[in-house]
């Protein structure tokens, strides 16, 4: 199961894209639906199935998160999952709005 949608794929810049930027855009939020494991995401490489992004499980930092590995977490039954409401918006506003 992929967590990102073809829209995903065709909005997200590829890595370092956007490495110069202060504030990048996030353009996809995933996260597990028994914590606080966030993850948003503002850059990926779909060959490495690698993505950049913002990862706060029990403290939150930017840096690279690959996407093959949270496809195979499952706890209790649930993966990980895509917040399907989520819209784009600043990494700023993102960490606010998910309380990160």
């Amino acid at each position: 199961m992929s967590l990102l949608t073809k829209e995903d794929l065709e909005n997200l810049p590829k890595l370092y894209e956007t490495e110069e930027e202060e504030n990048p855009t996030v353009q996809v939020k995933l996260f597990h639906p028994l914590g606080t494991a966030t993850w948003l995401l503002t850059e990926y490489e779909p060959e490495t199935k690698m993505a950049f992004g913002y990862a706060y499980i029990t403290d939150g930092e930017l840096g690279y998160i690959p996407l093959s590995e949270l496809e195979k977490i499952n706890i209790g039954g649930l993966k990980v999952e895509r917040d399907t409401s989520f819209k784009p918006m600043k990494l700023s506003e993102a960490k606010k709005e998910c309380n990160l």
